[in-house]
């Protein structure tokens, strides 16, 4: 901090002046520098009215937080950015956080639901604008479409993340947190069920002949033939990403497509894998690891191949699948099935 002032007025002015002035015109000794000391900040400069009475969850794990715990938040550990703050005493402390929605309905999610707490449990500010790349929006998401993205604080240049937390709020009024991580949280014991956890959805499969999954299946949609064989599903370990949450394993689905007479448009978001109670299995909106198809058009007589990846509890084994190919990315009506059980 700079020291205060003192402020002086009327002759003591002029005596400090004069004196000021004699001193600079004399052949005498140099006066002695004045030095000011700028003192480095020892935390966050915000408020500590963040309350929250729960245990703290190691990071990356999903939390249920708000709208009667609809969605689920997942945040990274806290790191410090190579970004400018502008400030030579503060750095830009970045923080991912991914949103989904675990039942039905949309919601709005913000960034300014999640406050960074210091080691005293002082809020650290955020900057004026995300300077970071791939800032998490204000948004609507649903059980499509998730969303994330990096938050950025403003903390202490020398500051250790370590001892730092990171804590939910309904909204960014509201100073009463719904959940909270730390590098010195647990995750929470789950009970491993043998099933996905999406949302149970009908699907109309009418006519739709099942094959077994290896089997080669073809399909008129809009006058374009498709040919499509899907393999079983089989495990595949995602490791730690930004992008998938910390309680799912991966199941991966071969793909392989040819367009017969013209090009052929295919797209992630047709296909859909049930367990063998008829839930469906979750995926991500951003790609998992090794996905390798989003949305594209095969060439006519051409064919291509593509992995999609699902998501299944930590730990859980489904017994059977069924995989539907949709007519459309976003239709209820099934053009293909695949399925262990099929006769």
């Amino acid at each position: 901090m700079f020291s205060r002032a003192t402020r002086l007025g009327g002759p003591a002015a002029l005596a400090v002046l004069a004196t000021s002035v004699l001193t600079g015109c004399s052949h005498g000794a140099p006066a002695r520098a004045v030095r000011t000391t700028v003192v480095a900040p020892s935390g966050c400069s915000g408020p500590k009215d963040v309350s929250y009475s729960g245990g703290a969850t190691a990071y990356d794990v999903p939390v249920p937080t708000p709208d009667h715990r609809a969605v689920a938040t997942q945040v990274g550990a806290p790191t410090l950015s190579q970004v400018s703050s502008g400030e030579s005493s503060y750095r830009i402390a970045s923080v991912h956080m991914s949103a989904r929605v675990v039942h039905n309905g949309s919601y709005v999610v913000s960034p300014g639901s999640l406050v960074m707490l210091d080691p005293q449990g002082r809020a650290c500010p955020r900057p004026a604008h995300n300077p970071l790349a791939g800032a998490f929006p204000l948004t609507t998401i649903d059980e499509q479409r998730g969303a994330d993205g990096n938050v950025a604080f403003l903390v202490p240049a020398d500051a250790d993340l370590a001892n730092y937390s990171v804590v939910y709020v309904e909204n960014p009024t509201d100073r009463r947190a719904l959940a909270k991580w730390s590098k010195q949280g647990t995750a929470p014991q789950r009970t491993v069920t043998d099933a996905c956890d999406g949302p149970r959805t009908a699907y109309d499969r009418k006519g739709v002949a099942t094959a077994h999954f290896g089997r080669t299946t073809s399909i008129i949609n809009g006058g374009i033939g498709v040919i499509v064989t899907a393999q079983a599903p089989t495990p595949r370990t995602l490791g730690p990403s930004p992008t998938v949450p910390g309680d799912v394993d991966g199941v991966a689905v071969s793909l392989s497509v040819t367009a017969r007479g013209a090009e052929a448009y295919v797209d992630r978001r047709q296909f859909v894998l049930l367990d063998g109670g008829g839930r469906t299995c979750r995926f991500g909106s951003v790609p998992s690891p090794g996905e390798s198809l989003t949305s594209t058009l095969v060439k006519p007589n051409g064919s291509g191949r593509y992995t999609i990846i699902f998501w299944v509890p930590k730990g859980a084994q489904p017994r059977s699948w069924t995989l539907l190919q949709l007519t459309s990315p976003t239709s209820k009506r099934a053009a293909a099935a695949w399925s262990t059980s099929a006769e």
